[in-house]
């Protein structure tokens, strides 16, 4: 059963109101090349409907220098 954008938006304001989210607090959206625009959306939708001042910030991919991960940390 497909769960509704008003349901969403409830489950994310819980969310928010477990975090202590308030009126005219900063809340940073972290999306990335995998995030589902309608959750970025829903949520901040979300944020905006408790007060909170949001913006998105779009995370691009890791690069991986050559060799990174290849060699361990000395200690």
């Amino acid at each position: 059963m497909p769960i509704s954008d008003d349901h969403r938006l409830s489950m994310w304001r819980e969310v928010l109101l477990l975090c202590r989210v308030k009126a005219g607090e900063n809340v940073a959206v972290l999306t990335g090349e995998g995030s589902l625009a309608r959750n970025v959306d829903l949520a901040m939708r979300s944020c905006a409907m408790l007060g909170a001042k949001v913006c998105r910030i779009d995370v691009p991919p890791l690069a991986i220098a050559e060799g990174f991960g290849s060699r361990r940390a000395s200690r």
